[in-house]
């Protein structure tokens, strides 16, 4: 698939959203949990197209999930489970964060694509036998 510049420029097409963050030690299980209704809202909107969650043993969270558009992210930011995290867990006024800390939220309309991803586990049968699915 290949996207004008212009389009991606206006937001046209596909829209990729990636995260980034320290879990605070003390909020870890109940970012696991809200992590767990935010991944159900994606899991159930047909225009979240793909999705990849990572955590790591220091703490630190990254997703990377694909789109139908800017306005399919936009929806998904601003509804449900992720709107309802948003208002328990972040100060708008002072820009404080109650679950995570050191990270970022970016978004971008690729112009071009090249590949296929599948719905499952990208790794070789066996090879990330040791990490658990989900939170």
């Amino acid at each position: 698939m290949e996207i004008s510049v212009d389009q991606a420029r206006t937001h046209g097409g596909p829209h990729v959203a990636v995260t980034t963050g320290t879990v605070i030690a003390r909020k870890a299980l109940e970012f696991a949990k809200v992590s767990g209704e935010l991944e159900r809202q994606f899991n159930d909107d047909p225009d979240g197209l793909w999705g990849l969650n990572i955590a790591t043993l220091d703490r630190m969270v990254m997703t990377i999930t694909f789109w139908a558009s800017q306005e399919a992210t936009d929806a998904y930011v601003n509804a449900g489970a992720h709107r309802a995290a948003m208002r328990a867990h972040y100060e708008f006024p002072t820009d404080d964060h109650d679950f995570v800390s050191d990270g970022g939220f970016f978004g971008f309309s690729p112009y071009r694509m090249r590949g296929t991803l599948a719905g499952k586990n990208p790794f070789p049968a066996g090879l990330a036998a040791h990490i658990p699915d989900g939170f």
